[in-house]
């Protein structure tokens, strides 16, 4: 009897080391369709029966113990008998007898057994992990040449989409993904999970260069001559001629203008001693007045509005190449990108203090001229940028490229069309105590992202009656922009030349 009692310790010492064996692993594979369940199942059964043969022969002999005194009823004997034959019998036994009896301990493990296999069932959590997989790939850019890869193709897109699709007034900017092609990424699951991958891509920095501008308050009429043909001019109203060092200049009479277009060639005012100068691709530079508004309450801006003043403001976007390290996830067939950390370092020196892209373009307040100048002599240099955190002499990781490279050409091709894109004049007809028209007038190539600067981020009510949150949404607006550039203009050309890496990912 007590051998096959003991039966039950190298039955469960077997459960215990198959669930050590396959503790965080895959699912085992047996013949007859066994599964790691009804193994469980069987073992724990064989263990159970093993165990309480013992017991509930012990319970059968206490059963004629409990008879040596005197006074017992013969119900007691038939509870006994029945603890010995099952579960139910045991609860109806320790209910009776309280624990006032050693047949109580026999009794209860009869009657915990019962438990044992939904609990050892339940041990099981047959959790989801991810695996690796080389069927989900997502794409970088990491070598852009000119004619091969033509990045100016897409770029009148990805002005537009970096406005069109915001809807927060630019006071967030867009997230990557927002930008991303539906074929760019490619995952077999709903679910996936790249490791960080890195990729070419365009970055921006912005400063206040205020202090550099030069107003000049002329009188009509000698003004007549100076301001553009969208204003036309209103006597006793004095005309401002505001100028930046080097030739950038403009005439306005309304408080509500704005001027933005490109610095030419090395001409900078905030990063003259930035090294993203010698990866500049184009530095953009916004002009725009800022009406002093003394009833800063009114729902919408009115010809009633009261102004107390003028002031001007210059702002400095550099846009330069970088190397993006970007974190991807599809969680339930919903993607998000982010780019965790950008980085401009050099695989070799480069120029000290000149621009990669010194643009040679036409005046376009005066003479509308949107025409830049090629640079053959230059067409042939390139720039080669480490990745993040790595040097040059470090193999690539993971089929990853440790150096990305783009050649003049195409980096000016680009920045050809950044400019004709971004630059532009606009203004609405505001004076004081006059009454103004409030139509917005705009002299761009393209004039949506002028009109997109103009009316949601320079004097939209809330930038109006907020001052303090106009460079929050100027950084955003220009943000927008580089991520478009990034992901809509660079991407899909090196797609269709198979110039990409194919990451795996864990899905």
């Amino acid at each position: 009897m007590w051998k096959v009692g003991y039966a039950h310790m190298p039955a469960s010492l077997v459960v215990v080391v198959v669930l050590d064996r396959f503790n965080g692993r895959d699912l085992p594979t047996w013949p007859f369709k066994i599964t790691l369940n009804s193994f469980l199942s069987l073992f724990t059964t064989l263990t159970k029966a093993a165990m309480l043969v013992p017991v509930c022969a012990a319970i059968s002999h206490l059963q004629w113990v409990w008879y040596r005194g005197s006074g017992k009823s013969l119900y007691d004997f038939y509870l006994i008998d029945q603890a010995s034959r099952g579960a139910w019998g045991s609860v109806v036994l320790l209910w009776r007898f309280r624990l006032q009896h050693l047949v109580a301990c026999g009794a209860f493990l009869v009657a915990i057994s019962a438990l044992t296999s939904p609990m050892t069932q339940l041990a099981i959590d047959y959790a989801v992990r991810n695996d690796s997989t080389a069927t989900a790939v997502t794409q970088i850019a990491w070598d852009i040449r000119y004619p091969r890869d033509k990045l100016e193709t897409h770029t009148n897109n990805a002005m537009y989409t970096a406005t069109y699709l915001d809807s927060t007034g630019f006071r967030l900017p867009l997230p990557y993904e927002k930008f991303t092609a539906r074929d760019a990424i490619d995952c077999p699951t709903a679910n996936c999970t790249f490791s960080r991958y890195q990729s070419l891509g365009v970055c921006m920095k912005m400063a206040d260069i205020t202090s550099h501008l030069q107003v000049e308050e002329i009188e009509l009429p000698e003004a007549v001559e100076r301001l553009p043909t969208l204003e036309t001019p209103v006597p006793d109203y004095p005309v401002y001629n505001v100028s930046l060092p080097g030739g950038f200049e403009f005439t306005h009479q309304s408080y509500m203008t704005l001027f933005t277009d490109a610095l030419m060639g090395n001409d900078t005012f905030a990063f003259r001693n930035d090294p993203m100068q010698d990866a500049r691709i184009v530095s953009v530079v916004v002009i725009n007045t800022v009406p002093l508004i003394r009833n800063e309450t009114r729902s919408r801006i009115n010809p009633e509005m009261e102004l107390e003043g003028l002031e001007h403001q210059a702002t400095e976007i550099l846009f330069h190449l970088c190397v993006q390290s970007l974190q991807t996830e599809i969680v339930n067939g919903i993607e998000t990108t982010k780019v965790v950390e950008s980085s401009t370092e050099f695989q070799s020196s480069s120029p000290a203090g000149r621009s990669f892209i010194e643009l040679d373009c036409g005046d376009i307040v005066y003479n509308g001229s949107y025409t830049c100048t090629d640079q053959p002599d230059d067409w042939n240099k390139t720039v080669a940028l480490k990745g993040n955190g790595k040097a040059s002499s470090d193999p690539a990781r993971n089929g990853e490229p440790d150096v990305f490279i783009a050649n003049h050409r195409a980096i000016e091709r680009l920045a050809d069309r950044i400019r004709t894109e971004l630059a532009g004049l606009g203004t609405v007809q505001i004076l004081p105590n006059y009454p103004n028209h409030k139509s917005l007038n705009v002299n761009a190539a393209s004039p949506n992202f002028v009109n997109a600067l103009f009316r949601h981020v320079l004097y939209s009510f809330r930038s109006l009656k907020t001052p303090e949150a106009r460079p929050n949404q100027l950084q955003n607006i220009y943000q927008n922009v580089a991520t478009s550039v990034s992901v809509l203009s660079v991407l899909p050309h090196l797609q269709r030349t198979n110039r990409v890496f194919e990451l795996p990912s864990f899905c």
